[in-house]
């Protein structure tokens, strides 16, 4: 089994001076979680509503038939265990004019394969950079619907991540003079465990919890580094499917 999330404390000037970088790069906007859940997200898929529909599209014929029906006939499973999560993709869906399952199909897509190389790097300044690469298929169409979402609990900042559009799920995040977390998929060879694989199939849908979603959960409970670390090491969660 390996570990999913690599998990590391950045000074205070490294998460501001990043933070800056990304944001004169990207464009930012605001997620604030008391709005209803089939809200939250409709101005980052709007902004994006070509360039997601077009990655969708290219994404289309790579779909396993198996997962696609997977989603198709179980949603409903997802939409009783976690209906906040569901009805968060199910605006995306609204939004982009999408099937339902298959936005929610994209949203868990790294519980089935392997994306994205996270790093840590020192600069000679002492400057620490918490990044992920976008090492895998399509980096320029997915850069083209890339931004920074601020997480607010009404007028209280939580926490932020660099994210995808037409995604409720969070690979990577970091939340102010606190911690950063990323999702950190590598693939040793090309074999796949398909026991793993079918492990987190069947745990999408009894409730357990996935690392993209645990991220979030994270960030918006934990204030420090002490409360992330245990939290990521002891709750149960799904294996990456290597």
């Amino acid at each position: 089994m390996f570990k999913k999330i690599l998990l590391s404390v950045l000074s205070l000037a490294a998460v501001a001076t990043c933070a800056d970088q990304q944001q004169q790069q990207l464009p930012v906007f605001r997620i604030n979680l008391q709005n209803a859940p089939e809200d939250r997200f409709k101005d980052p898929v709007t902004h994006f509503k070509p360039q997601i529909t077009k990655l969708l599209d290219e994404y289309e014929p790579y779909f396993p038939t198996q997962i696609v029906k997977m989603f198709e006939y179980f949603d409903w499973v997802i939409q009783w265990y976690h209906p906040e999560r569901y009805a968060e993709i199910a605006g995306i869906s609204k939004v982009i004019g999408a099937e339902n399952h298959i936005v929610l199909m994209v949203n868990y897509v790294y519980e089935f394969e392997s994306f994205c190389t996270s790093l840590i790097a020192k600069q000679k300044d002492g400057l620490i950079i918490h990044m992920r690469m976008l090492d895998f298929d399509f980096p320029d169409e997915t850069r083209n619907i890339t931004y920074i979402a601020q997480f607010y609990d009404g007028d209280q900042y939580k926490y932020e991540s660099v994210m995808f559009g037409g995604l409720a799920a969070m690979q990577t995040g970091f939340k102010r003079n606190a911690f950063s977390i990323s999702i950190n998929q590598r693939e040793p060879s090309d074999q796949k465990d398909w026991v793993d694989w079918l492990q987190n199939a069947g745990m999408i849908f009894l409730s357990y919890n996935q690392a993209a979603w645990l991220i979030r959960d994270t960030l918006y409970e934990c204030e420090d580094y002490a409360c992330a670390f245990k939290k990521l090491s002891t709750i149960y969660r799904s294996t990456h499917p290597l």
